[in-house]
């Protein structure tokens, strides 16, 4: 059955995540065209000029990458909570399949989202780079990659551990956001009725990804102030304590995205004033 919710969920999402998958690369090839360009260009106002532009394309480039999670969120909204919702409970399924399956559409939708934005800001940021060594826009990808391996090589951690458990830290970060956020939406239903479960949602999201992120912290605080000392940043020149430390900050976060999602079925399958 979580197959089949899945499978839906990705039909209802495809409306809004092809023309979101597709906008983040226009967008990034417009103003990676527009730095290359103004930085061939001889005359001080087309630079000028060309200049004010991509910076305006670079905002919408980055308001463009936090359009997926907002619709995301107010999906798993209507999905549950909205008068479509009321529809979606009365569906002959366990409620934690209903969770399960809009987290890990969200999760797998931000997942594939992220390669599609990484290559588009190496290509938007490194564009003009690429004209100022005299070479074509798309050198843009190997100067790129030449600075990911400069920031991979300068740790005590070997590159391809470092890259691998920096995806993974980076995947479990994401799941545990959306987990925060799934969860304060249905706090916000759970709380409030009518039209204050969206202001009840936003609310909560905000309460709910700051406790968990001060939390965390005060942990990974505590545990580097009482192994290493606080303040102590040098033994962290240590491949095995900076191994450890990832690790711990892996675990640590993907056991509080179990925890987090457990309490959400929880006030979900209860059914606390959500009519």
């Amino acid at each position: 059955m979580l197959k089949k919710l899945l499978k839906y969920d990705f039909l209802s999402l495809k409306r809004f995540l092809i023309p979101v998958f597709l906008l983040t690369p226009a967008l990034a090839l417009f103003a990676g065209m527009l730095s290359w360009i103004s930085t061939r260009a001889e005359q001080p106002l087309v630079t000028l000029g060309l200049n004010s532009i991509f910076l305006f394309s670079v905002v919408a480039l980055v308001l463009s990458v936090a359009l997926l999670p907002v619709l995301l969120v107010v999906y798993y909204y209507r999905g549950l909570y909205s008068d479509t919702g009321y529809l979606t409970l009365l569906l002959p399924v366990k409620r934690r399949q209903l969770i399960l399956s809009k987290l890990l559409c969200a999760f797998l939708s931000i997942t594939a989202y992220i390669v599609v934005a990484f290559f588009s800001f190496g290509f938007a940021f490194f564009a003009g780079s690429a004209a100022a060594v005299g070479r074509n826009p798309f050198y843009a990808y190997s100067l790129f990659f030449t600075l990911v391996k400069e920031f991979l090589t300068s740790t005590p951690l070997h590159p391809a551990l470092l890259a691998i458990e920096g995806v993974i830290y980076l995947l479990v970060w994401l799941l545990l956001e959306f987990s925060n956020y799934y969860l304060g939406v249905t706090l916000g239903a759970v709380v409030f009725q009518g039209k204050g479960k969206i202001w009840g949602g936003i609310l909560f999201c905000a309460v709910t990804d700051t406790a968990v992120s001060v939390v965390l912290s005060l942990i990974e605080l505590a545990i580097s102030g009482g192994v290493f000392g606080l303040g102590d940043l040098s033994a962290f020149e240590s491949p095995v304590v900076l191994q450890v430390f990832l690790i711990v900050g892996i675990v640590l976060r993907l056991a509080v995205a179990v925890g987090v999602t457990i309490i959400n079925i929880r006030l979900t399958e209860k059914k606390l004033n959500l009519g």
